[in-house]
């Protein structure tokens, strides 16, 4: 007779574990897809390091910038659609995207207000959570098989 509270658990892992994975392959797509983006005329306004919690290590950078597209002005702090970096990438994109300096900007033409500097998939970002899922599907079956 199966133990219904590992079996229910394992099961749960599995699909939050799938969902995670089907939302990981959609990020990759539409980071993929923005590398057909147009680009508009940009200029960085401010640009730096941001330190996540109390590691030195977990960070971000935070890189405001303005740009016109079709006459209107938009804002926006979108770096790229993945914001996951190490301390030394995030020091890099500071160091691309300064204070003051011109810059292509990517946007989405049926939505200019999401733009991004960075178009693509940059770095280990894209597989990350399809890993992260593919674990918990895999320790949620292990969980689950030996009781039934």
């Amino acid at each position: 007779m199966a133990n219904y509270l590992p079996v229910s658990v394992g099961g749960l892992m599995i699909a939050g574990g799938a969902a995670i994975v089907v939302q990981g392959f959609r990020n990759v797509a539409a980071a993929r897809m923005s590398e057909s983006w147009p680009t508009a005329p940009g200029e960085s306004l401010s640009s730096e390091v941001v330190r996540l919690g109390t590691s030195k290590n977990n960070c971000t950078c935070s890189i405001r910038f303005r740009y016109k597209v079709d006459g209107e002005e938009f804002e926006s702090s979108k770096v790229s659609l993945f914001g996951i970096w190490t301390r030394k990438e995030s020091e890099q994109f500071v160091e691309q995207f300064p204070a003051g300096k011109q810059c292509d900007v990517y946007y989405p033409p049926d939505d200019p207000q999401r733009a991004v500097l960075v178009p693509g998939v940059y770095g280990k970002n894209k597989t990350h959570a399809v890993c992260m899922g593919l674990l918990l599907a895999l320790f949620g079956l292990g969980v689950m098989l030996p009781n039934l």
